[in-house]
């Protein structure tokens, strides 16, 4: 799980990264990323009332990257 926040171009950034590039979670397609500015700025606050926003919002893709399918940016 990566949280890229909600700044113009992270994701990208993220993508061209080498280090990011070579992980075997990236080549197998289990590397979602937050990009949502909602659930990123939770998971940067981490307080007791966010971090239960996010995961409730994080939990389907946290399996479907399991699975192998990152699914949609959240």
């Amino acid at each position: 799980m990566w949280n890229a926040g909600f700044g113009p171009g992270l994701r990208e950034d993220l993508a061209d990264h080498r280090v990011y590039q070579g992980l075997d979670a990236v080549a197998q397609g289990r590397d979602p990323i937050v990009d949502d500015a909602v659930v990123s700025g939770a998971l940067t606050w981490s307080t007791v009332l966010s971090l239960p926003f996010a995961l409730e919002r994080l939990v389907p893709r946290i399996a479907a990257a399991v699975d192998g399918d990152p699914g949609t940016p959240a």
